[in-house]
């Protein structure tokens, strides 16, 4: 009935304010790194988010406010989830491709039924044509067009886990403004440009997206796989920007 629906909508609105609380601590948290080592980055920032889900408190069905701690098949669910990024980093990182795999498809088959990536995470289309930067500080007069492209890949041994880079893989990192390359670089020195047009229209998801939540379900759906945007979010050292 009508009493019905307005309840939960009302459990809804509350929902979705709950994740945007949370949001917004971690973010705070995420934008003041305490390590220098990733993974003892990661841990603590996932440490600190499961805390938040014991503290973070939602009404339930009877009208009872209890903290999300306080339904302890979710939250350990939440938990396995983070321990599993854990170990697929740490099994890449120790170069075990294969305890890599056997952990990302069990992460896979544990999520199997939650709504995918594209429900939470909005997706945003990179147009044909439009144009991208990548800048980098004037360290030599004589720079060439191929010092502003990723690092070669005969020199791919140099590559390190730079924000999203893969070891040994070269990335190349664009911006949607000249201005962001000046920001990105922290340039106080002159900067060299370039500029990037994608030859064919591609999807990226936006990690940065505040989720509208209709339900509580989608509520712990969006905490499940809350922990991704954790690990792709943490701040690169500025030794290691340029």
């Amino acid at each position: 009935g009508r009493s019905g629906r307005q309840k939960r909508r009302r459990m809804a609105n509350k929902a979705e304010k709950l994740i945007h609380d949370l949001d917004q601590k971690v973010v705070s948290r995420i934008s003041h790194r305490k390590y220098n080592d990733f993974i003892q980055e990661l841990k603590d920032l996932y440490s600190y988010y499961i805390s938040l889900l014991d503290e973070l408190s939602i009404e339930n069905a009877n009208g009872n406010m209890i903290t999300l701690g306080e339904i302890p098949d979710h939250v350990g669910h939440i938990k396995k989830v983070c321990d599993d990024i854990k170990k697929m980093i740490e099994s890449y990182l120790n170069g075990n491709l294969i305890q890599l795999g056997k952990i990302y498809n069990r992460l896979f088959k544990s999520t199997a039924n939650r709504p995918p990536l594209s429900t939470y995470f909005p997706k945003i289309i990179i147009e044909k044509d439009s144009l991208w930067y990548r800048g980098r500080g004037y360290k030599r007069q004589n720079m060439e067009m191929k010092d502003l492209f990723h690092v070669p890949f005969e020199k791919r041994g140099k590559i390190g886990v730079n924000r999203y880079s893969v070891i040994g893989y070269p990335c190349l990192y664009l911006a949607s403004s000249m201005n962001c390359c000046i920001k990105e670089n922290h340039c106080t020195t002159p900067i060299c440009i370039s500029a990037f047009k994608p030859t064919s229209e591609f999807i990226v998801y936006d990690f940065t997206f505040f989720p509208h939540v209709k339900s509580m379900t989608e509520m712990w759906s969006h905490l499940y796989i809350y922990p991704i945007k954790i690990a792709c979010s943490i701040l690169v050292q500025d030794g290691d920007r340029g």
